[in-house]
């Protein structure tokens, strides 16, 4: 009796194992570009980095989930604009300069895919869903305006600013959504991505209140 018990727990484990396939593991280095929707700017390309781990818990179906963590920068400059050297525009000289935005983020990236085999297996296409949490860091460039107008007295209150003041930055999270294609063979591939952000209503301390997506384009190596 015991030893049908001890092949029955052996037998299970068997089981388990064929239905679950090894995870996969992988590193990412590439570049973004970054651009608001409506604001426009002048755009450079910034790092990408991270790495991850997929999932796939039935071996015979192609489906696959996972978790990947990223460090990103992100270049991005408004230029030539205005703003107000005060939080009250009705008493407040002109500030006239660029605004730059590069900055650096954390991100955290869960996601579904599905992948389609190749070349008897040697070369699969990886598509791949869903949401991705930034924490901004950092700005890595210094903000000072280029000029200053002092306005008169009857010109105050009736200048208009391309943005305005605001004392917060916002959320500390900002919350994308992603899609991507990855082809690999064997252990190397590239991977494009596209990140599509929730709108900021203050940049920096300006009303600038744009969404800021990206473009990704990654070497990957999974092992």
């Amino acid at each position: 009796m015991k030893r049908l018990i001890m092949y029955f727990f052996a037998a299970t484990l068997l089981a388990s194992h064929s239905l679950f396939a090894q995870p996969t593991k992988y590193l990412k280095l590439g570049v973004n570009y970054s651009f608001f929707r409506t604001e426009g700017g002048k755009s450079e390309p910034g790092l990408t980095f991270g790495f991850g781990k997929d999932f796939y818990p039935i071996r015979s179906f192609s489906g696959f989930f996972g978790f990947h963590l990223g460090y990103v920068t992100k270049r991005l400059k408004l230029e030539n604009k205005t703003w107000p050297g005060g939080l009250d525009p009705e008493y407040s000289n002109v500030r006239v300069g660029d605004i730059p935005l590069d900055r650096s983020y954390l991100e955290f990236q869960t996601k579904l895919g599905y992948i389609i085999s190749l070349s008897h297996k040697k070369t699969t296409v990886q598509l791949s869903a869903g949401p991705l949490l930034s924490f901004p860091l950092k700005y890595l460039s210094r903000f000072l305006a280029d000029s200053t107008i002092f306005l008169d007295p009857d010109e105050q209150g009736k200048y208009e600013f391309d943005y305005l003041r605001c004392e917060s930055e916002g959320a500390d999270k900002i919350l994308r959504w992603f899609m991507g294609i990855a082809v690999l063979y064997r252990s190397f591939g590239i991977e494009i991505r596209y990140d599509s952000a929730s709108r900021q209503k203050c940049i920096r301390g300006l009303t600038i209140n744009d969404a800021l997506d990206s473009f990704h384009v990654m070497l990957l190596y999974a092992f």
